[in-house]
């Protein structure tokens, strides 16, 4: 028995497959915690055909007496792990960005979104964050380093530097994600 169960544990002696591990762990909390609203979900399969409804979290809300707006994302773990500096804009022309990270994970830009329920209807909006307007009322940004927010924009930022203290960075978002129990 304790030999399969060494067997099992081998791969994980790499760095690089704990991160994957806890990368996978954090995911599933964030799923668990924040969970994006059930019609923004609804939208996101009806209007794009994301099939990974049940995974996408609502990062940020904003409201006013005439909306609400949500920013539902996939799961971020990705960006914590991610080795390089960024600051990525989701618009329409995001892909001109000069300083676009030729690496960063495209997936979760493509499945972000800003979801809106106007107060007054009642009804529900969906609009892909890469489909905004560059110069829009709402705005989404993905960053780890210099981060400014701007009124009426969605931002997550990761905090610390990009390659240094990955492991400290990961155990403080699990801390925070146990805490939320």
């Amino acid at each position: 028995m304790i030999s399969h169960l060494n067997d099992s544990l081998t791969p994980l002696r790499s760095p690089t497959a704990v991160t994957r591990v806890l990368a996978g762990v954090i995911n599933e909390r964030l799923a668990l915690n924040n969970p994006a609203p059930a019609m923004c979900k609804e939208l996101a399969f009806e209007q794009f055909h994301d099939v990974a409804t049940d995974k996408l979290i609502a990062m940020d809300e904003m409201k006013t007496n005439d909306t609400e707006k949500y920013l539902i994302t996939a799961p971020i773990a990705e960006l914590i792990t991610y080795a390089k500096t960024f600051n990525v804009h989701l618009h329409r022309n995001f892909a001109e960005q000069d300083d676009f990270p030729d690496d960063f994970p495209v997936a979760l830009i493509r499945n972000t979104y800003v979801c809106a329920r106007d107060a007054s209807s009642g009804k529900w909006t969906m609009t892909r964050a890469m489909e905004l307007e560059e110069d829009g009322d709402t705005a989404v940004t993905f960053c780890n380093q210099d981060c400014e927010q701007s009124p009426g924009e969605f931002m997550v930022e990761i905090s610390g530097e990009p390659a240094d203290k990955l492991e400290t960075r990961l155990l403080e978002l699990w801390t925070t994600l146990v805490k939320q129990d």
